[in-house]
């Protein structure tokens, strides 16, 4: 069966979300064209689209996107301070989300990122909650230690299940703060958190 030929509006979606593509597409509008494979008007027309435009609407995206993204991590979001927007810019420049889980999508590949990155900002407990939902599992079991700069070094423990893959998560949280101390050189235990979740 014969492959249909992109239009206008099909073509104009990858050049919003492929930070490559837009960079190509400054450099030479007639072959960005052709490897999105358009022909006749739709080509002309993609041809004379404002370059400076076009950036414009990618960045009002992106920024909808980390918005959305703010809501589902917003310890972690807090956490990296006015450094988050631009760390959000460079994962969503190369990864766009589709879907109508596709918020939730970004969140759990976010947090991948900066996991890779190994960033600190990361808050677990609540990635954990939104990687447990976005990857449709019943049971999970995560263990972790906070950042070295950390002055309690949190060592933390969760336990996320549901009885059904589209029921509400449930989430069972400990957490021992562990101090050193100055006198002995000796990691000592300070305090301990529990908490239940629905």
């Amino acid at each position: 069966m014969a492959m249909s030929t992109p239009d206008f509006t099909s073509a104009l979606a990858p050049l919003l979300s492929d930070q490559r593509l837009r960079d190509l597409f400054v450099r030479n509008a007639d072959e960005a064209t052709r490897q999105l494979g358009l022909v006749g008007a739709d080509a002309a027309a993609f041809r004379v689209l404002p370059a400076r435009q076009v950036n414009v609407q990618a960045q009002a995206l992106i920024t909808k996107r980390f918005r959305e993204v703010q809501k589902l991590l917003p310890r972690t979001i807090a956490r990296m301070g006015t450094a988050a927007r631009t760390r959000f810019a460079e994962y969503a420049s190369a990864y766009w989300p589709h879907g109508h889980r596709r918020h939730l999508e970004d969140a759990y590949q976010f947090g991948r990122y900066l996991l890779d990155k190994a960033n600190d900002s990361l808050c677990r407990r609540e990635w954990n909650r939104h990687s447990f939902l976005f990857t449709g599992a019943r049971l999970q079991v995560h263990y972790w230690r906070e950042p070295m700069n950390d002055p309690c070094r949190r060592v933390a423990a969760q336990v996320l299940w549901r009885r059904r893959r589209d029921d509400r998560a449930r989430d069972a949280y400990l957490a021992f703060n562990v101090r050193q101390s100055t006198a002995t050189n000796q990691k000592m235990p300070a305090s301990r958190e529990t908490a239940f979740g629905g």
